[in-house]
């Protein structure tokens, strides 16, 4: 048998479902000859159906790489709102340790002004003004800050007994201050002048020191009594037992054992410790006081932050709205045009109507 010449003889003229040519067997299905050994399994196959099958699988497709999208966005999204979360935690426990640190450095102001206040005091009549000053300036702070009114009254009880020693110690250290000047200009005199030999010094010294010469660590003679003295020297050891973190036992168990040049020179000695205690304390002070600097700068930056987030979202639905108010605009131009028009095409189309009789005669009845 002859197989057709063209397509349209396969479509027009009847076709056998098989056909043997030489060695190979053809079988027509689904409107086209196919090998049998290169034939389709399924018999529901048809070009048209895998063609939508194919459709299928890529609208599958884009829709299951839409969901991964979505699902990747939204866990980036649940992330950044994690972040988002910690980073406002630790905005508010950073503006919590920026007021600790006030306080703290409010405190310490006040302490190191009193202190600086006692050492450095020259005349009892100018150190009383200056205990005023003090005690308005950080009443005045204290009233401006009810945080510091808090933080205030723990300390209050520090700041009594500091003033309290600092007004006993006023009299002894103006006492003793004419005392400690007499060694150094002794000091001076005796550098000038040659030094004695080995024999005359025991016999020039002993009669000098009879006749009147008072040595430079001697109690002051005065109206006050050793009970008063024993008392100020006690709380002077407990100001600088406190200032310099020493236990008050050490410092009690070392000072009766000592004579009065001995305990003074160990005051001094205390005291000079204590400065350097208040100079630690006051670098500290400074780190804390740069580390707030820091703080204020890096929330003053995020502020600046929100602010111009605020307004790039003010400028974006500004922008937004005035897009949507000039397509409402066109719109409405549109819509005027177009009626302007069939307005028009109405007069038209009435002009080229016929007039009709409005009203025509009735047959006469015979």
């Amino acid at each position: 048998m002859e197989s057709p010449t063209s397509q349209a003889d396969l479509e027009l003229d009847y076709n056998p479902p098989r056909v043997q040519l030489s060695d190979e067997t053809f079988v027509f299905q689904d409107g086209r000859w196919v090998s049998e050994n290169c034939c389709l399994q399924s018999p529901y196959f048809s070009p048209s159906s895998s063609f939508h099958h194919k459709l299928h699988h890529k609208r599958l497709a884009k829709e299951c790489l839409r969901q991964e999208e979505n699902k990747s966005l939204h866990a980036e999204n649940q992330s950044l709102r994690a972040e988002n979360q910690s980073l406002r935690a630790e905005n508010q426990s950073l503006r919590a340790e920026n007021r600790t640190l006030r306080e703290e450095s409010k405190i310490l102001q006040v302490l190191w002004e009193v202190h600086q206040a006692a050492l450095g005091r020259e005349d009892g009549r100018a150190s009383s003004p200056l205990l005023h000053k003090d005690n308005a300036s950080s009443l005045e702070a204290a009233k401006k800050d009810p945080d510091l009114q808090v933080h205030g009254g723990r300390e209050s009880s520090t700041l009594q007994l500091l003033r309290e020693e600092n007004r006993a110690l006023q009299q002894p250290l103006e006492q003793r201050k004419a005392y400690w000047a007499q060694p150094d200009e002794k000091a001076a005199s005796t550098e000038i002048k040659p030094a004695p030999s080995s024999h005359e010094a025991p016999h020039g010294l002993l009669p000098d020191q009879g006749a009147g010469l008072s040595s430079p660590f001697e109690e002051p003679k005065g109206p006050q009594a050793p009970q008063e003295d024993s008392k100020t020297l006690r709380a002077l050891h407990e100001m600088l037992s406190n200032l310099s973190g020493q236990p008050r036992e050490e410092a009690g168990k070392a000072g009766p054992g000592l004579p009065d040049g001995g305990q003074s020179l160990e005051l001094l000695r205390e005291m000079s410790q204590a400065l350097q205690a208040l100079q630690k304390e006051n670098q500290n002070l400074q780190a804390l006081r740069e580390e707030n600097r820091l703080l204020q700068e890096e929330n003053r930056a995020l502020h600046v932050l929100r602010e111009e987030h605020r307004i790039f979202q003010e400028s974006k639905a500004l922008w937004e709205n005035n897009k949507l108010k000039l397509q409402q605009k066109l719109v409405i131009d549109t819509v005027t045009e177009v009626t302007a028009r069939m307005e028009l095409l109405i007069e038209e189309l009435y002009a080229f109507i016929p007039t009709k009789n409005k009203d025509p005669k009735k047959p006469r009845r015979v």
